[in-house]
């Protein structure tokens, strides 16, 4: 995990929703904050948690993005990594 959100509204806005928002969260300042690079300049893709409409319902409003190599060949941190 790179970086954390909490997603703002009282009714669950849908998995469609929370993910564009996961997305554009994930892949904009944070990620380039992390990495080094802005994400359309970067070998790394993003990922993340997201609250379901069941864990909405018990108050869980939090994302978490994550980010590794897409061929799965990550280890260690890609803090700074600049690629």
């Amino acid at each position: 995990m790179f970086d954390r959100f909490q997603v703002e509204g009282d009714t669950f806005p849908g998995d469609s929703a929370i993910e564009d928002e996961r997305v554009a969260y994930c892949e904009g300042d944070a990620f380039t904050a992390f990495i080094g690079v802005a994400y359309a300049d970067s070998m790394y893709a993003t990922s993340g948690l997201t609250p379901t409409q069941s864990s909405w319902d018990q108050g869980d409003r939090e994302v978490l993005c994550t980010v590794g190599d897409p061929a799965g060949q990550t280890t260690g941190s890609l803090k700074g990594i600049n690629q």
